[in-house]
């Protein structure tokens, strides 16, 4: 709003407002007197009014957003209500008058100069990523659509990490030489879903000529037995290396370390936060001086100097020099207050916490994000019982045990759980593994030893394709699940490319260097002066 021409000389000043009609549930006649110095506080408890007179107060003074009706007491008749009236008790230049104001007509001339403030109009005044006191009008919409595609960048970012495709149904089958191989290889870009069920479709003719495949081979190829052996050994490896990597990531080396990081970063942090708290208690501060917000506040001040005062190094600023901030002069106490400010921010305390608390964010975010599944089930749990009963039990156990154990730590390190009550991991079945593991592989090279050389590459080729196409229908609705997963991160990720906000960020500043200029900044607070902006 803009406010009319206002006489320089004059003081208004706002006593009470009276004879309130109209005005949500007020009582009719209400009179609220207003303190001539400090601060009045309306209270009462919840659908009183009390936001009524602050309608009414920005649709009768000047305010940026006057956006909000003011609404009649909802518990009369519809049409029995007329527009909202009251009359405001001022002085101007210390002579008591009565101003009536009714919603709808020209307010009078003298409360033009009364500013009104509240949340909705923050928007208008304040903005702590801007290079301005004085933000112009629409320059807001370019900064909030950036805030919106940073907001859905953000969203589809998760929402992809989320959907992030898993071939672990499906990896051994694409590394065989099939027509099944190649097709799972395809995914994502070559491979249709319509492939993906084709092949799946195997009938009872097929399976019963895929048994048949199976027994002569067995009996005739011993290579191709070695080699199913070795197979067999090359998943138990697999399951060793699993078994390795999920308890080195629980270790007691690894708990230990972390333990001892953990108490570091908590004992820098209690002494940051005595620091911190000294530094708050020094006299003549304001509340929350040295907490976070004023710390971002401090930074931010730093980053505007840079520009505000390009001929010296922050906070060294001299005495005459304007404060980034309030843009008043700072004085002695001002410039000695900005290097006490510094100082602590950049105290050892503090930067000693943070790499405390980085230091030992490592290795915990190791184990929170850890994936200790061993992979233990279905056919690899049956592979295994078959070979040593005795063997799968301990890989049974030792599941459990990681899971346990690993929730266990997260609460200890979040101080939940005492670190000497963690639980312990079952015995490791490595050296089992490895047992079964050297007589697979024996084995194997026994049947090297006998193999026919005259078999027929054809049957082989023919049982592997049928195979394959078995196996397949197994897991199809997992590489159906993962083509689609594959699909979705690829608009997702599209979605995240068209959310680049630079475009809209330049337009911005090109906006704000030709809109509001250091000029019109200057001229507005040599205009806010002469207008005598005295009272709050």
């Amino acid at each position: 709003q803009v406010a009319p021409p206002a006489d320089p000389t004059r003081v208004v000043v706002l006593t009470a407002i009276k004879e309130l009609a109209n005005v949500n549930a007020l009582a009719k006649g209400a009179r609220l007197p207003v303190a001539r110095a400090g601060v009045t506080a309306i209270y009462g408890e919840n659908g009183v009014g009390k936001s009524g007179y602050s309608r009414v107060f920005k649709k009768a003074c000047r305010a940026r957003d006057r956006r909000e009706p003011i609404l009649p007491n909802a518990n009369l008749e519809p049409g029995t209500c007329g527009p909202a009236e009251a009359t405001f008790e001022a002085e101007i230049d210390g002579t008591p008058i009565d101003l009536p104001w009714k919603d709808g007509n020209e307010p009078p001339h003298p409360l033009s100069e009364i500013a009104i403030f509240d949340t909705h109009c923050a928007r208008a005044y304040i903005d702590n990523q801007g290079d301005f006191a004085y933000s112009p009008y629409g320059l807001d919409i370019l900064e909030g659509l950036v805030g919106a595609c940073n907001k859905l960048k953000v969203r589809a970012t998760a929402e992809k990490a989320a959907s992030t495709p898993s071939n672990a149904a499906y990896v051994v089958l694409a590394g065989e030489q099939t027509e099944v191989a190649k097709k799972l290889l395809g995914i994502p870009a070559r491979t249709k879903a319509e492939d993906i069920e084709t092949l799946a479709i195997i009938s009872e003719a097929e399976l019963e000529r895929l048994a048949l495949l199976n027994k002569t081979l067995a009996e005739a190829d011993p290579r191709q037995k070695a080699l199913a052996l070795r197979q067999k050994a090359s998943r138990l490896t697999s399951l060793v290396e699993r078994v390795a990597t999920a308890i080195d990531v629980v270790s007691e080396e690894k708990v230990a370390s972390l333990w001892e990081l953990i108490g570091k970063s908590n004992a820098a942090k209690a002494a940051a936060e005595l620091a911190a708290t000294e530094f708050k208690a020094t006299p003549g501060q304001l509340a929350g001086t040295g907490g976070e917000e004023w710390k971002t506040l401090f930074q931010a001040a730093r980053a505007f100097a840079e520009i505000s005062h390009a001929d010296h190094e922050f906070p060294d600023l001299p005495v005459n020099a304007v404060c980034p901030l309030c843009q008043n002069a700072l004085g002695q106490e001002g410039a000695a207050r900005l290097l006490r400010f510094d100082a602590f921010v950049r105290a050892a305390a503090e930067k000693a916490a943070k790499d405390a608390r980085d230091a030992a964010a490592v290795p915990f975010r190791v184990i929170q994000q850890a994936s200790l599944d061993l992979m233990f089930r279905d056919d690899l749990v049956e592979e295994v019982t078959e070979l040593s009963p005795e063997v799968a039990a301990a890989c049974t156990a030792l599941q459990a045990s990681l899971r346990v154990r690993q929730l266990a730590l997260l609460q200890a390190a979040a101080g939940k759980l005492a670190w000497d009550e963690l639980p312990k991991l079952s015995d490791t079945p490595r050296p089992g593994l490895d047992e079964i593991f050297g007589r697979l592989h024996e084995q194997a090279k026994d049947l090297d030893v006998i193999a026919d050389e005259k078999l027929k590459a054809v049957m082989v080729s023919e049982r592997m394709e049928l195979d394959a196409r078995r196996r397949l229908a197994e897991v199809k609705g997992a590489v159906l699940e993962a083509m689609t997963k594959h699909e979705l991160c690829r608009k997702l990720q599209a979605c995240i490319d068209g959310m680049e906000t630079r475009g809209i960020s330049r337009k911005s500043t090109e906006l704000s260097r030709t809109t509001a200029t250091q000029e019109l900044a200057d001229a507005l607070n040599a205009e806010l002066k002469l207008l005598k902006v005295h009272h709050l």
